[in-house]
């Protein structure tokens, strides 16, 4: 599904573009995407649904996520005591 991806950097501004997903992210769940220093990681923060953008002609996208850029070795250091996985991947 074509989404409009608000991503808004840690430092501040903000970028719109459009991604394809196969399934919407939720509110809560992390989002990669590719840039310039190699992959940026986002946190979503915020699904607003439009039904009616499929009703119209220009049909750009259904659905607006807002993401916030997260640090993603802050991300798995968090969870780093609970998962063996995630601590393999810090070591």
């Amino acid at each position: 599904m074509r989404v409009l991806l608000h991503t808004i950097p840690g430092s501040g501004g903000s970028r719109d573009v459009y991604e394809t997903f196969e399934q919407v992210p939720r509110v809560g769940e992390y989002v990669c995407l590719p840039s310039e220093s190699g992959r940026d990681w986002y946190r979503v923060a915020l699904v607003v649904w439009e039904p009616e953008r499929a009703t119209q002609r220009t049909r750009t996208h259904q659905v607006e996520i807002y993401a916030v850029e997260v640090d993603l070795r802050a991300v798995l250091g968090t969870i780093r005591g609970t998962d063996p996985v995630v601590k393999g991947l810090l070591d």
